[in-house]
């Protein structure tokens, strides 16, 4: 973890898109760690989108999207999936707060640039809220 924080320091320091490529490197790799949070993993895609601009930031910001619906699908499935089996509440509640964590992308990134390409997942997304 260390790494990759003293890695996000340089490149909030040179903050220039020529570096875009390998912060989105670290950036994955980040986030495929099995330490990292859902909250950190999701401000890992708003730091990268704040740097990117053009094509490159909406190719970021569908990623993200596509990353974060995936991530909190698996989450929901998991635990209705296991409805008939007794599972510790604090298990349920921290699969909860995960789920909610990837999704609380959507706000964020339906505000971003690209508004028909959001518009047509918002109902994806909304499934996945009220499931």
């Amino acid at each position: 973890e260390t790494v990759f924080q003293q890695a996000a320091v340089f490149l909030d320091i040179v903050g220039d898109e020529k570096y875009l490529e390998i912060a989105r490197q670290l950036a994955t790799l980040e986030r495929r760690s099995p330490h990292v949070s859902p909250e950190r993993a999701v401000q890992n895609h708003k730091r990268l989108a704040a740097v990117a601009s053009g094509e490159s930031r909406q190719k970021l910001l569908i990623n993200a999207a596509e990353e974060c619906l995936k991530e909190a699908s698996s989450i929901l499935s998991t635990l209705a999936s296991k409805a008939n089996v007794v599972m510790k509440s604090r298990t349920n509640k921290a699969m909860i707060a995960n789920a909610k964590a990837w999704l609380s992308l959507y706000p964020w990134i339906s505000e971003q640039e690209n508004q028909k390409y959001w518009e047509s997942i918002r109902m994806t997304w909304i499934q996945q809220f009220l499931q």
